[in-house]
Parts: C-alpha cells; structure tokens; sequence
C-alpha cells in the first residue's frame, strides 16, 4: 500500500508546479537528459545537474496561502550513495521565476563522487512567518513541494578513472582482466596523466565488467573498484616522503584525488593512512572493503 506523508500545513496544489525533467551536462559536452547511466564522464570531469521548475504563480499561491513566491526557495540536492557526500544549491523562487531559463543546478566536486547518486528537489520557505491561521506554512524550511527522487549511476560505459579496453595479448601481457598505470612520482601532473585503467578485451569477463547490466557486471566492478583504490594507495605509499608537509595541491592533480580518496574511503589524510599500511595492513584492507562497498550488490 502506498503511504502517504501528511504535512500540519497547506502545499502546493501538483498542477501548480511542472518540475520537468533533469539534466546533465559532464565537462564541455552539450546537456543531455539526465537518464539512469551517465556516460562520458571520468573521476576528474566537471559535471551539472540541472532542473527548470516552471511555477504557475497564481495557482501556487493560492493552493499555499503564502503572499508571494519571493519568501520560497527552491533547493536541489545531490546525494552519493557510495561516499556519503551531500551537495546542495538553491534559487529563490521569485527570482527564478523571473528569469528566462528558469534553471536551478547544482555541480557536486568530480573528485568526491562515485557509484550512484540521487538526485532531489524540494519548494522550502525561507523566512519565517506570522501566523494567519487556514494552515498557511509559518516555519522556516517547511516543505511545500517535492519532486521524487532520481537516482543516476556515474559508473556505466563512462569510467571512474581514465581507462581503455584494449587486447592483451596484442600488447604481450598476460592473460588478466585488468592492469593499472599509476606514477605517483609527479602528484602535481593531473590526475588523468599519472593514472590509466586497461581492461582485457580478450578475457571472457571484459563484456560483463564493461556492462554492468549483466548479471555478474556489479561484483566485477565492485571488484576492480576495490583494487584499484588500493593500488593507488600503494603506489602512494612507495613514494610517500613526496607527500609529507604538502597541505595544498592543484585542481585536479594526482595529489588533490589522493587526498580526496583518502577522506571518502578512509576519514583522514594520505599521511595517516600511509601510517595505517605500515602499522595495522588488515585495519587498512578491512576499511577499504567497507568503504569500497565490495560484494554488497550479492543478492
């Protein structure tokens, strides 16, 4: 049976809000529909998320009982399910109105994304208000419209990290799923230089890691999720005097993505996780299997 939530004041009528559709726009590339995969995007690109609410003025405010749009606010929030990360922007909603695109858009850092992420928007008021009795919402934050949750993947046929599907065997290597190329020795290079991810198109997995709409393709990447944040780690880590002392690094770097992984997976700085390796390895490796999710998509 479907619930349903009942709020101590008045809303906006549904009819009186279009919420249209979202959109996404990934580094210089035209906006596209923001559909359940997005692709072309890699751990480093820009990314946007846009929606354009369009607000039917006179039935909103009648259906709210509230004197004007300017005393509302229209937030959008985009959440990581997989880091924990919460991204918020918001517009007011007379001033939206009021604008020709009509566009509320919200740009989470590339570097502290991963997996999937749910996307929201609410009509909130943003002041608080005299009470005039008839249930007119008075407290400030109080709901007036919500759109339902939209959640989109950053995981599908775009990568996470800078990757090519190539031929071992035309490369003489041996016959794995996948090898990682890291060189830490420069972490003020950008991050997508230092770092390449190559998959085995000879290998009989390489389709389902590539797709994950196959049944096994969430455990392959899953898998290779985990071990390439780990071999980074321990690349890192050989190299770690490189790393002491620096507390800034450049947009984009190998350095700046290092410190980025290091708080999403581990809640510290490269330094103290470098430390972790050296002193408690199983701690390092039972917190990145935790935090990398790994396994979890086993029904």
């Amino acid at each position: 049976m479907a619930s349903i939530q009942i709020l101590p004041h008045r809303t906006a009528a549904p009819s009186s809000v279009d919420w249209g559709r979202w959109w996404v726009q990934v580094g210089e590339l035209s906006r596209k529909p923001a559909d359940e995969l997005v692709t072309n995007w890699d751990y480093s690109t820009p990314i946007t998320f846009q929606l354009q609410p369009a607000i039917d003025e006179a039935h909103f405010l009648t259906s709210t009982g509230l004197p004007a749009l300017r005393v509302c606010d229209v937030v959008v929030t985009a959440e990581c399910l997989s880091t924990g990360r919460r991204f918020l922007a918001q517009q007011n909603l007379a001033t939206l109105a009021g604008t020709s695109e009509k566009l509320v858009q919200v740009s989470p850092p590339p570097s502290e994304l991963a997996g999937d992420l749910k996307l929201r928007a609410h009509i909130v008021l943003v002041e608080n208000m005299l009470s005039s009795g008839d249930r007119v919402a008075t407290r400030f934050g109080a709901r007036l419209a919500t759109l339902s949750p939209t959640t989109v993947s950053l995981e599908g046929s775009g990568a996470r990290f800078p990757t090519e599907a190539v031929s071992f065997a035309s490369l003489g290597l041996e016959a794995a799923l996948w090898t990682l190329r890291v060189d830490a020795s420069e972490p003020d290079e950008p991050f997508t230089s230092v770092v390449r991810l190559f998959i085995n198109t000879d290998h009989p997995a390489s389709s389902a890691l590539i797709d994950r709409h196959e049944i096994s393709g969430p455990l392959l990447v899953s898998a290779l999720e985990t071990d390439v944040i780990r071999q980074i780690f321990e690349e890192a880590h050989s190299m770690k005097d490189i790393f002491v002392d620096r507390l800034t690094w450049s947009e984009g770097s190998f350095g700046e993505t290092l410190e980025n992984l290091g708080y999403t997976f581990f809640d510290r700085p490269f330094t103290e996780i470098s430390g972790l390796m050296e002193t408690d390895r199983p701690a390092f490796e039972r917190i990145l299997q935790d935090r990398s999710r790994l396994f979890r998509e086993i029904r």
